[in-house]
């Protein structure tokens, strides 16, 4: 089962909740060799709040049109097809799943991202039911954009 980890949103409203952070640039130059492995090349790499708010590191193979992502605070990796500001269309990629697992990373699949997520109001407080630990902070963001999927808190577009 998937742990929905304190600061894997990238928020926090305390330095005790302040999240871990990933090295961006190792897995950049890992993206650019897992690239080379399988025939492709990375043709752009944004860090986390680049170019519009993300909580992820992007490496998109362009010849392959297939998106790598790592959370910023996190090692979780996943994989899509399309990316667009509040949208991610999470997809399994075999040959990436197996290179990445093996750099302990943890590549979730899409089972795991598309798995829902349960927010209920108990004494008029926003509550995931889910296992997590999330921190304050992390649950009034989730007022805000009433994420559906693990998927949408791991990877979000949040600010």
């Amino acid at each position: 089962m998937l742990l929905l980890r304190n600061g894997v949103t990238g928020f926090s409203n305390s330095e005790k909740d302040t999240p871990p952070s990933v090295d961006g640039q190792r897995f950049e130059q890992l993206c650019r060799k897992v690239a080379k492995l399988i025939g492709g090349k990375v043709s752009s790499f944004r860090k986390p709040f680049a170019h519009y708010p993300s909580n992820f590191y992007e490496a998109k193979l362009g010849n392959k049109n297939i998106y790598i992502l790592l959370n910023g605070h996190y090692p979780f990796v996943a994989f899509a097809s399309f990316i667009q500001y509040t949208e991610i269309k999470f997809i399994d990629e075999p040959q990436l799943y197996k290179a990445f697992n093996s750099f302990n990373y943890r590549v979730l699949t899409t089972n795991e991202l598309n798995k829902p997520i349960r927010l209920v109001e108990k004494d008029g407080m926003l509550v995931v039911e889910n296992q997590n630990n999330l921190n304050e902070g992390e649950m009034l963001q989730m007022e805000d954009w009433k994420p559906k999927t693990y998927g949408e808190i791991i990877f979000n577009f949040w600010d």
